[in-house]
C-alpha cells in the first residue's frame, strides 16, 4: 500500500489488488515460494534481506496456504474426473467395459518387483529426476524439510495436475486463487510445456528406436545360435557334395 500525504490530507493507494481481507500479491509470493520448495521461514528471509517488509505472520501464512489447499485440490479433482472419463469413452470406442480400469495399460506395473528394476534403484538409476512424479512432489515439499501433512498434500495434487495436463494446471490453481494471470506468466507456462511434449516425444521415439534395435540384435543372436547348432545350410561347393 502507498500512502499519499499532502497539505489536503492522507490518501491510501493499493499497489495491488485487494483479495477479500488481503493483497494478491501476499497470495501469489506464498503460491510460488510454494512451488520453489520454500516455506514461511525461507519467505520471510527473502522478504526482510530484500528489504521488501517483515514477512508473514504465522497466521496470515497458515491462511494463505489454506487457499492453496482448497484451490489445488479443486483442480486434482477436476483433473483426475477428466481422466476417468477419458477412459471410459476408451473403454467405449474399444468395446470394453466401461468400468474397466487399468492401473497400467500396457501392464507395465508388473515388472516394478524385477531384480534388474531393484538393482537400478540401488544404484540411483531409476527416472529422471524430470519425469519422476515423486521428484516433483519433492521439489515442492522437500524430503529434508518437516512440511507437514497439508503442504506435502498440496505438492501431491500440483504434481498431479503437474504430469496430466501440464504446466497449465498451475495456472487453473491460479486462477482459483484469484490471481491475475499476466503475459509473461502464460507465456511460461505454454513454454514449458512445449518443452514438455517435445521432450516425450524425443524419449518415445529414442524408445522405439531402442526396441526395433533390441529385437534385430535377438534374430541376429537367434540366427548365429541355428547355425552354431546346425551347421551353414548354405554355402560355396555345398550343392556338389
Amino acid at each position: 500500500r502507498v500512502v499519499v500525504i499532502c497539505g489536503c490530507g492522507r490518501r491510501n493507494v493499493n499497489s495491488g489488488p485487494l483479495l477479500h481481507t488481503s493483497y494478491e500479491i501476499n497470495r501469489r509470493i506464498v503460491f510460488v515460494m510454494r512451488i520453489l520448495g520454500i516455506g514461511m521461514q525461507g519467505l520471510n528471509l527473502f522478504c526482510n534481506l530484500m528489504d521488501l517488509c517483515e514477512g508473514f505472520k504465522e497466521s496470515s501464512y497458515n491462511n494463505v496456504v489454506q487457499h492453496i489447499y482448497n484451490a489445488s485440490k479443486s483442480v486434482f479433482e477436476s483433473c483426475t474426473k477428466k481422466a476417468v472419463e477419458e477412459e471410459k469413452k476408451e473403454n467405449e470406442k474399444r468395446g470394453l467395459e466401461i468400468l474397466n480400469f487399468k492401473i497400467s495399460g500396457d501392464g507395465s506395473w508388473k515388472k516394478l518387483s524385477n531384480d534388474d528394476l531393484l538393482q537400478r534403484c540401488l544404484g540411483v538409476h531409476t527416472q529422471n529426476a524430470n519425469e519422476s512424479f515423486n521428484a516433483t512432489i519433492w521439489h515442492i515439499a522437500p524430503k529434508h524439510l518437516n512440511s507437514g501433512l497439508k503442504i506435502t498434500e498440496i505438492a501431491a495434487y500440483l504434481a498431479e495436475g503437474i504430469f496430466t495436463e501440464g504446466f497449465s494446471s498451475i495456472l487453473r490453481v491460479m486462477q482459483r486463487l484469484e490471481l491475475t494471470i499476466g503475459t509473461h506468466c502464460m507465456s511460461f507456462a505454454n513454454k514449458r510445456d512445449e518443452i514438455r511434449v517435445s521432450q516425450e516425444e524425443h524419449r518415445s521415439h529414442s524408445a522405439s528406436k531402442e526396441a526395433r534395435k533390441a529385437r534385430i540384435d535377438r534374430l541376429l543372436a537367434q540366427n548365429a545360435l541355428f547355425e552354431e547348432a546346425e551347421g551353414l545350410l548354405y554355402g560355396a561347393g555345398i550343392a556338389d557334395l
